[in-house]
This record gives C-alpha cells, structure tokens and sequence, in this order.
C-alpha cells in the first residue's frame, strides 16, 4: 500500500474518531478491520504504532479486532461479524470491494 492510500486510510477513519470516543467513554474503543494481508504485516503494524503516538493504547483504551479476508467474499462475512461484535468504528482500506462491505454492513444495521 502506498504512503497516500495509508494517510486516506488513517487520516479517514480519524475523522470520526471523536464523535465515537464520546459516545464509547464508559468503555474502551473497539476498531474493527477486515484485510487481506495477515495482522502482522507491516501496515496494521505502522498504522497501530501511529495510533500509540496518538494516545491510543491497544489493551488499554482501545481494542483493535481484525479479520482476514482469504477472497472477495470474506470482506462482507468480515465487515457484517465486525458489526454484530459491536465495534465503534470500522476501518476499510480504501480498497472497492472493501469500502463496499463496510458500507453495506453499516446499512444494515441502521436499517433494522
């Protein structure tokens, strides 16, 4: 991933960061992501090293819960069990059919 699709990643989901925080203060943040690479790939790891520089601390006050996507099917799987887990936010990674299946999964809830 390029340097200007992590910032659009990142600096996105920032955005709506702080209308969440306050409605989630009784608890920890829960940030949810659905992907093809593995946790451990350099991207989820720099992207969880900017949110610690931040004052986001994983464990501490915010859980990050990934899912991943073996095929373009998972990422709506993913995106819809995000959801029932009741993440506060959700991060797509500018990618379609990601983008698609974090939108859907949101649809849905705010449609039942």
């Amino acid at each position: 991933m390029k340097r200007r699709e992590f910032i659009t990643l990142v600096g996105g989901a920032a955005t709506a960061w702080p209308l969440v925080v306050r409605a989630q203060q009784a608890g920890k943040l829960r940030v949810g992501m659905v992907g093809s690479q593995p946790r451990s790939a350099p991207l989820y790891a720099a992207m969880l090293q900017r949110l610690a520089e931040l004052g986001y601390q994983e464990g501490s006050n915010f859980t990050f819960e990934y899912i991943q996507a073996a095929n373009l099917e998972d990422y709506a799987r993913g995106y819809r069990e995000l959801v029932t887990r009741n993440v506060g936010v959700l991060i797509a990674n500018a990618t379609e059919v990601a983008l698609k299946s974090a939108l859907a999964a949101t649809t849905a809830v705010g449609s039942s």
